[in-house]
């Protein structure tokens, strides 16, 4: 059994925290920063063992990848995905102008539009920064934002479904997770919870409030519901067969009765 020896994690500002988590666990590990949908890619192509992957690239692709238990990325809000409303939310257009290789958020923001307001739009991706009236997502270094022309995307998900919305998992290539990385995962949730505070700065920055008030690592209850959701909305809006699920993989090794795996069974 061996250790991943290279790790792909999000580019993003608030995810410091896992990587200082990583670090300190797999110290032997190379830890490569890249956009989440990067992630998966290198991921899926060999380029590193683990990655921390978006949750729906995930569900589309279960036949590839393994998620390890005990982690999940999860929030209650979310400044860093916001659906900018140009003007009334009553006559909405069509049409929601989206990041290129920003599929999660689009999604989400394509059903929170749908279930939470009945305003059905067709996702537009654009390189470019969008014009300031037209219908946007906007993915950034996060904004507090307009309350009265903005929508957080994580605030929207759990008022729809009372859930945190599950962003990320760790996950590995199938058949590749052994009992010492599962093992090693469960202890990277704990020690993102134990390192919480102290890597978040005294100021009070969109990031650190953003860490300590809305930011959850564990793969508990609320995060399992929370992919029951997902994976039903999945189903619904993409047409498949059945609602997608989650290979969460568990130790091969008898543990002790008190040992928390983290163990989950296929969502």
């Amino acid at each position: 059994m061996s250790l991943p020896k290279r790790i792909a994690l999000w580019s993003a500002p608030f995810v410091h925290v896992v990587r200082a988590a990583v670090a300190r666990r797999v110290p032997s590990a190379e830890i490569v920063s890249l956009p989440a949908e990067g992630c998966a890619e290198a991921l899926a192509d060999g380029t590193v063992d683990m990655a921390l992957v978006p949750t729906v690239s995930i569900m589309a692709n279960t036949d590839r990848f393994d998620v390890l238990p005990a982690f999940a990325l999860s929030s209650w809000e979310y400044p860093f995905a916001r659906i900018r409303i140009a003007g009334s939310m009553d006559r909405l257009s069509p049409s929601l102008v989206v990041p290129q290789n920003a599929s999660q958020e689009a999604f989400i923001a394509s059903v929170v539009l749908q279930e939470h307001y009945g305003a059905r739009v067709l996702a537009v991706p654009s390189p470019d920064a969008p014009p300031e009236d037209v219908n946007a997502l906007l993915v950034d270094a996060g904004s507090t934002g307009n309350p009265a022309t903005e929508l957080d995307l994580g605030r929207e998900w759990y008022e729809l479904t009372n859930y945190p919305m599950v962003w990320g998992v760790l996950a590995m290539r199938r058949g590749e997770a052994d009992d010492q990385t599962i093992r090693a995962v469960s202890e990277i949730a704990a020690l993102c919870e134990q390192l919480r505070d102290q890597l978040s700065a005294p100021s009070s920055t969109l990031v650190d409030a953003f860490v300590k008030d809305h930011l959850r690592f564990r793969m508990d209850d609320l995060a399992v519901a929370s992919l029951t959701e997902l994976s039903d909305f999945l189903f619904f809006y993409s047409g498949t067969d059945e609602p997608p699920g989650l290979n969460v993989v568990a130790l091969k090794e008898s543990t002790d009765p008190g040992e928390d795996t983290g163990g989950l069974p296929a969502v």
